[in-house]
């Protein structure tokens, strides 16, 4: 079962959009950005407009951007089962500023052919397309961004894991009773990632094989929180107000019960 690609889909959980913004202050080609001596300038560019403390922040930060990469990819192959080309040949970024200054980035896709898979229902072809995904668009991106902000790849890769598992979850949930097969297919798949050699990676493990970890929600002891596989940064931006994702793994035990409180209501932290 093939579906239409919804070109909204893509924009609003993927962030790439078909035509380029004239208000972006700063462009950059996925070709480009991967290779040190253009894309380091560039993220020093939005590590000043996001104020952050490093360009090692930037560069993690800009994987909040990445992601929808990773959200278009599985939309497209395991879902769809029609694709566009998501090489870096085909794709830039382009960073606009909000108007407290913020910047905020997006994809621009140069060529919108349309291709469809041999065999939707083949889990090899969907595992096959998937990995050459991950080998030649992701990992580049990762190792470029890791080498401009001198931060580790790993840090990078553990940014998706959870991200991958929420996408995958909100896009089952859109799908109609006679669409259940396209759940499977997204299952299936989200565990051939899980299950991909670690050297489609450059690394000594798969980063998206691991075991969550979950905490104790203050609001709902039901509905424990999965506390994330690595820091966003977020608390070393100016946005961020030097205060920690409840959910972070460098909070300590004393902050997290402190933020704890605070979500409860029952005691008051001044900003």
């Amino acid at each position: 079962m093939k579906m239409a690609l919804d070109y909204a889909v893509l924009a609003q959980y993927g962030g790439i959009h078909t035509k380029p913004s004239s208000e972006s202050v700063r462009d950059i080609s996925l070709l480009e950005l991967i290779r040190p001596e253009y894309g380091k300038p560039w993220l020093e560019i939005y590590q000043h407009h996001l104020q952050a403390e490093t360009t090692g922040v930037a560069a993690v930060y800009v994987m909040h951007t990445v992601r929808g990469l990773l959200a278009a990819a599985h939309y497209m192959i395991s879902r769809c089962g029609t694709y566009v080309d998501l090489s870096l040949t085909n794709l830039s970024i382009q960073m606009l500023l909000s108007d407290t200054g913020a910047p905020q980035l997006s994809f621009v896709l140069h060529k919108t052919e349309e291709c469809k898979l041999v065999n939707h229902g083949d889990a090899a072809e969907r595992r096959q397309m998937l990995e050459q995904f991950y080998v030649k668009t992701l990992g580049p991106i990762i190792e470029g961004l890791a080498a401009a902000g001198r931060v580790p790849i790993l840090a990078l890769w553990k940014q998706l894991p959870g991200v991958l598992i929420y996408y995958v979850d909100l896009f089952k949930g859109g799908l109609t009773c006679g669409e259940q097969d396209l759940a499977e297919y997204l299952r299936v798949d989200l565990e051939s990632v899980q299950g991909f050699s670690s050297d489609v990676f450059n690394l000594r493990k798969n980063p998206f094989d691991v075991e969550p970890v979950y905490i104790e929600n203050p609001l709902n002891a039901e509905e424990p929180f999965r506390m994330k596989d690595a820091c966003c940064e977020f608390y070393r931006v100016s946005d961020g107000k030097n205060r920690k994702c409840f959910t972070c793994p460098r909070m300590t035990a004393e902050e997290r019960n402190a933020r704890a409180e605070e979500m409860r209501g029952t005691v008051t932290i001044s900003q």
